[in-house]
């Protein structure tokens, strides 16, 4: 550690936060803990902001002392119907006696909900864009997609012509997508979305 100024401790962390999605469990990060103005003694570290219902955390070295002691890796592990949410925790160091101390925030986001997809309809294609010559009118397919923990990244739009098998009609990171509708058939649409 540095020889100047007070005796402190600087908590750094690999990630700055972590996101589990349905199925994920466990996340791990790297702690290390410089020690600054001279101080040499232990670091005994600690967790804050993860609610037992969420799940726990541990180190995989509670104390750190010696030229060993610089760091250590803090493993999370969510429980399988840990409550929803996002929640900000806090890696503490802290000195023998208690001080000199520091801390890191992490961020955890538990969504084990996929996003919501609502006021699906559709809506003709304007300006001059004319009629195929099978008669085809451009449409756009619009929806709305929510997620009350994290952002939308990808819809796929499936389409079901007439009795015909449903495909897929594209991918898109927005909410339309221009299709061809034909006289006189019928259509049906799946939106599915992902976070």
């Amino acid at each position: 550690g540095a020889l100047m100024g007070p005796d402190d401790l600087k908590v750094w962390l690999s990630h700055s936060g972590f996101k589990l999605g349905s199925g994920d469990r466990n996340r791990s990060t790297r702690v290390d803990v410089q020690r600054l103005g001279g101080y040499q003694g232990s670091a005994v570290l600690g967790l804050s902001g993860l609610p037992a219902g969420v799940g726990t955390g541990s180190f995989e070295q509670a104390s750190l002392s010696g030229l060993g002691g610089l760091g250590t890796n803090l493993d999370l592990s969510v429980k399988a119907k840990g409550t929803e949410g996002a929640y900000e925790l806090s890696v503490r160091a802290q000195g023998g006696g208690g001080s000199p101390s520091g801390s890191r925030g992490l961020d955890l986001i538990v969504d084990r909900t996929g996003p919501s997809v609502s006021n699906v309809g559709s809506r003709p294609v304007g300006g001059q864009e004319p009629l195929a010559a099978s008669g085809a009118a451009r449409t756009y397919i619009l929806w709305q997609a929510e997620d009350a923990l994290s952002t939308v990244k990808q819809t796929v739009l499936r389409r079901k012509p007439g009795s015909q098998a449903w495909r897929s009609v594209g991918t898109t990171t927005g909410s339309s997508y221009k299709v061809s509708l034909k006289p006189g058939q019928k259509n049906q649409f799946k939106v599915k979305v992902a976070d």
